[in-house]
């Protein structure tokens, strides 16, 4: 079986924002993509070469950001 590789590209974020503040009406679809816009707009060469990406939250109970996305 070949052997895999796995490689850190980038840690991108968004600003953090407060209940029913600037983010209220936003989607997390609309926020993801604009940090996968932005990561993609730092290295267009890895289109073709991405297999997966991973999402995460690190704030509290306000739901799985990630998941939703």
């Amino acid at each position: 079986m070949p052997q895999k590789y796995t490689y850190i590209v980038e840690g991108l974020r968004l600003p953090i924002g407060k209940v029913n503040g600037y983010y209220k009406n936003i989607i997390p679809e609309e926020l993801t993509s604009s940090i996968l816009q932005a990561f993609l707009a730092k290295y267009p060469h890895l289109i073709q070469q991405t297999d997966e990406v991973l999402l995460g939250c690190a704030i509290g109970t306000g739901g799985n950001m990630a998941r939703y996305s």
